[in-house]
């Protein structure tokens, strides 16, 4: 993996520049504007993934890790690709809850 990158997306604020200096030096960190509306937690982690392309605009994929995260193995490019594929892990069929299709229209909502 040669051209692999880590981007931090944080948003502009004291507290997440802070912790952007605490960061490794080969990761790269991008900065958005505050979303003062948005508590913190599931709403503000998917705002703040709709910058990827933003901070990624030579990426060919780009791919998202949460904070609560743990490898239990290496992640390799046989791991996430079959050939030149990417491996899609997807669920097919009606929503578990009504948060899976609230959300969706919400950030259409947000954004517009």
């Amino acid at each position: 993996w040669p051209h692999a990158h880590v981007t931090a997306i944080l948003e502009s604020t004291p507290a997440d520049h802070a912790l952007a200096r605490t960061l490794p030096g080969r990761y790269r960190t991008c900065f958005t504007r505050r979303y003062r509306d948005v508590e913190f937690g599931r709403e503000r982690m998917q705002l703040l993934k709709s910058h990827a392309d933003e901070c990624a605009p030579d990426a060919e994929y780009i791919g998202f890790v949460d904070s609560e995260t743990l490898f239990t193995t290496w992640v390799t490019e046989a791991s996430l690709f079959e050939g030149p594929r990417p491996r899609v892990v997807a669920e097919v069929g009606r929503p578990k809850s009504m948060w899976y299709e609230s959300v969706p229209r919400g950030t259409a909502a947000f954004l517009r």
